[in-house]
């Protein structure tokens, strides 16, 4: 018994006078009986500094979570969606149904996204900005044309949607391309329920700065 003890505080020893993770190691290997005792016998002290770096507030706003609780996430034909990776850098975005259109047994599908304060038009057929009567129009104000492609078969319309909302109650579309010829495809959209689901847009992306069209 007393040549146990005496081993032990030999081994106690020895470890006190290393100074790497190796050599902890390679004592833990040798003697098994080494694993137990506290690296803070085995290791110098090390004295640690934390420093605390200011962030700019830009960079916190980003990396903030969102406390927005959604609750109701559809207005009519309007899904409101809570998410984490958005190419446009928002919180929650904003999309419509699909919605078929037809003329002379012609058939397109069209859906809306909100992008900010712009509309972005995708269809499943090519549109034509330049082309006449292809655009966007307020209740019976004038025919608005498209900004842009943002590709051959989407267009933007870009504007105060805020202030449209506000002020009617029906918004008009207007599209056409080569596959139609002369001809335009036309839909009607009620306002009522854009209204309510970008209001709730505008409020779940507070403070944050979304990506251009």
């Amino acid at each position: 018994m007393t040549q146990v003890v005496q081993n032990s505080q030999s081994d106690i020893e020895s470890v006190k006078s290393l100074e790497s993770i190796e050599a902890i190691n390679r004592l833990t290997l040798q003697n098994p009986t080494a694993a137990g005792i506290p690296v803070s016998q085995v290791l110098p002290e090390i004295q640690k500094e934390v420093a605390e770096v200011e962030l700019p507030k830009e960079i916190l706003l980003l990396a903030a979570p969102s406390d927005y609780q959604l609750d109701v996430n559809e207005f009519g034909m309007w899904k409101l969606v809570k998410n984490e990776n958005s190419q446009y850098q928002e919180v929650c975005s904003l999309s419509s149904s699909t919605i078929q259109v037809e003329v002379e047994n012609y058939s397109t599908q069209v859906w809306l996204t909100v992008v900010g304060s712009d509309l972005l038009v995708n269809s499943t057929t090519n549109i034509d900005i330049g082309k006449p009567r292809v655009g966007v129009q307020f209740d019976n104000g004038s025919l608005q044309a498209f900004k842009k492609n943002y590709f051959q078969t989407s267009a933007v319309w870009s504007g105060d949607l805020d202030t449209a909302l506000n002020n009617n109650k029906q918004l008009n579309i207007s599209l056409g391309g080569n596959e139609l010829g002369r001809r335009t495809q036309e839909l009607a959209i009620g306002l009522s329920d854009l209204k309510k689901a970008y209001s709730e847009y505008r409020q779940c992306n507070r403070g944050t700065q979304i990506g251009s069209l």
